[in-house]
């Protein structure tokens, strides 16, 4: 008797629980549309890692967005034989990164984790609150998920992290963006394919690059890099973790520009983070001790952001990793020589402004490439306003508006231009240039 009473309790309490457990999912897809979903490169990240089959990744690397962009899985399963996934997220720091591993653990048994460690270089003096929850938004319901929203978040924050909808706008008024997600659903993102690179598609230009020579210390917005009590407990967290799941696991800094680190001081900064990750007995490479990357192998960030590198600087740095990490690993013998084979597409030129052009494509990753232009041109041409237009196998055209701008030149009458192009369909076999004035 007294067992069929609980039963009832039971499911009386469930009846009330189900519904609002599927009201608040409604809710929270629902607030998804104050956003551009196609441009969130966080539910991108989520929904690519949850995509994979069940124990098919055997390298995670994780950290910030030099880590998102400086790291290229492609390359690293090219060279190394190593199935990879990049989970870094913009602004990253190492309690977010205890948890993305408790998650990825659950679904795959990593082998090997790489870790960007500037998010314990240079803290920001105040966080922002709208990326610190969309790294999170994403991650699936869990026990998980909810010890990580209680461990960081504070108060209404809470609420905020756990239910989405709480904090954002529906998007009722905009069409446009309705529109573009609309398109994104029915779509679909190429989950399979997406390994969680983010490619910068762009250069640093030479009046950015001589500005850091210049630039106060406090405009650069990040504070001295003590590593405190809290980021040491989640760095033994971590450790402990890796041990007891039988992962090897790397420390690293993806190299930064040069006169970046120069006004920040960073050889005297390293040493503190080199000595707190050598006391833990963590593995770690600073590959900014050697550093000869070139502003061409930066994006074009805004002075303070120590510039990431774009989709070549990227590609050089992988090659790198993949050398160090061969001889740490043991998988020397598995490791390849890598070839991005960038594709030479003719060109046709349809305008008396430019002399010639010369349009190279690079297969970043799949489902991602990168257009890159070399035009002959004189000063004539300079923020004139021109199209690269594809042409794809399928008879589809893709348009890419451009204008030559004067710190692109890279010698005489020669500029040099790049263009991220998402979720290209079918094989590009010409383009054309033309102006638009």
């Amino acid at each position: 008797m007294e067992d069929n009473l609980k039963k009832k309790k039971m499911l009386s309490i469930l009846q009330y629980l189900v519904p609002l457990f599927i009201l608040v999912i409604l809710l929270n897809t629902i607030g998804g549309l104050y956003e551009y979903t196609e441009k969130n490169s966080c539910k991108k990240k989520w929904e690519g890692f949850y995509s994979k089959d069940r124990n098919s990744i055997d390298l995670l690397i994780l950290g910030n967005s030099h880590a998102a962009c400086g790291i290229n899985p492609s390359i690293i399963e090219e060279r190394l034989g190593l199935s990879s996934y990049n989970l870094a997220t913009s602004s990253q720091d190492i309690s977010q990164t205890y948890y993305f591993l408790k998650e990825a653990l659950k679904y795959q048994d990593i082998k090997y984790l790489i870790i960007d460690s500037s998010m314990l270089l240079y803290h920001p003096i105040e966080k922002n609150r709208t990326i610190y929850y969309a790294s999170s938004d994403y991650m699936r319901f869990s026990i998980n998920k909810l010890s990580m929203v209680n461990d960081l978040f504070s108060g209404k924050d809470k609420i905020y992290a756990l239910l989405p909808f709480t904090r954002g706008r529906l998007a009722l008024h905009d069409p446009e963006l309705l529109s573009s997600n609309y398109r994104y659903f029915k779509r679909g993102y190429q989950q399979k394919t997406y390994k969680g690179f983010s490619p910068i598609a762009n250069y640093l230009d030479e009046t950015r690059n001589a500005q850091y020579k210049t630039v106060a210390y406090d405009e650069i917005k990040f504070i001295s890099p003590e590593v405190d009590n809290i980021e040491n407990q989640y760095l033994s967290k971590i450790k402990d973790l890796c041990r007891e799941n039988g992962v090897t696991l790397k420390f690293i800094t993806v190299p930064m520009l040069e006169n970046f680190n120069n006004r920040v001081q960073y050889d005297k900064n390293y040493d503190e983070v080199s000595q707190v990750l050598e006391k833990s007995e963590i593995s770690f490479t600073d590959f900014n001790m050697n550093n000869d990357f070139n502003r061409f192998e930066f994006g074009n960030d805004v002075i303070g952001n120590n510039q990431h590198l774009n989709y070549k600087g990227a590609e050089k740095f992988t090659d790198i990793l993949c050398d160090t990490l061969s001889g740490v690993t043991g998988l020397a013998k598995k490791a390849t020589t890598h070839n991005s084979a960038p594709i030479n597409v003719q060109t046709k030129v349809k305008s008396s402004l430019i002399e010639s052009c010369e349009t190279i494509i690079h297969p970043v990753t799949k489902g991602i490439i990168v257009a890159e232009l070399h035009i002959a041109a004189d000063d004539s041409t300079i923020d004139k306003k021109f199209v690269l237009i594809l042409y794809l196998e399928n008879e589809e055209s893709i348009k890419i508006p451009f204008a030559c701008i004067k710190s692109y030149k890279i010698e005489d009458n020669t500029y040099i231009f790049a263009q991220r192009i998402d979720d290209i369909r079918g094989e590009i076999i010409r383009a054309e240039v033309s102006s638009l004035d």
